[in-house]
């Protein structure tokens, strides 16, 4: 049996390429928590990526209240099951502050314009103007 040598330039070859595929792997960055950061008058910006813990869904007949210390932004209004032709109304505290009409047949969710935060103590909810139970609305906490 001819005995096995592995020439030493593949030798350092190999062993550069798994160095910069570890560099390459070790470089990559897990995103951190979306924060709340304090801008004049009143009004926060929230930066960042939210991770998976800070996500959340509100559904229809389950409010939620927003926990002391904390904010939530809102991302998505819509339906959990694709209905064409309805309606789904955002509440913070019973007062409607968005209503998104679906009737394109495209998307089950909307487009929410930026903003939309409720702060601490605020009940969110939501609902389907003229009945139904499936009404959603998406969106994750950060510290207030």
């Amino acid at each position: 049996m001819k005995p096995i040598s592995i020439h030493l330039y593949s030798a350092l070859a190999g062993a550069g390429l798994l160095g910069l595929v570890l560099l390459a792997v070790g470089a990559v960055q897990v995103p951190g928590s979306a924060q709340r950061i304090p801008i004049s008058n009143g009004l926060v910006r929230v930066a960042g990526i939210p991770t998976p813990q800070q996500m959340m869904r509100v559904h229809e007949g389950l409010p939620f209240t927003v926990p002391a210390g904390k904010l939530f932004v809102v991302t998505g209004l819509g339906q959990a099951q694709l209905i064409t032709g309805y309606a789904a109304n955002l509440r913070f505290n019973g007062q409607i502050i968005l209503t998104y009409s679906f009737s394109s047949g495209l998307s089950p969710f909307g487009d929410i314009p930026p903003g939309i935060v409720a702060p601490e103590g605020t009940e969110v909810s939501t609902d389907t103007p003229g009945g139904g139970t499936t009404a959603v609305v998406l969106g994750y906490l950060v510290e207030a």
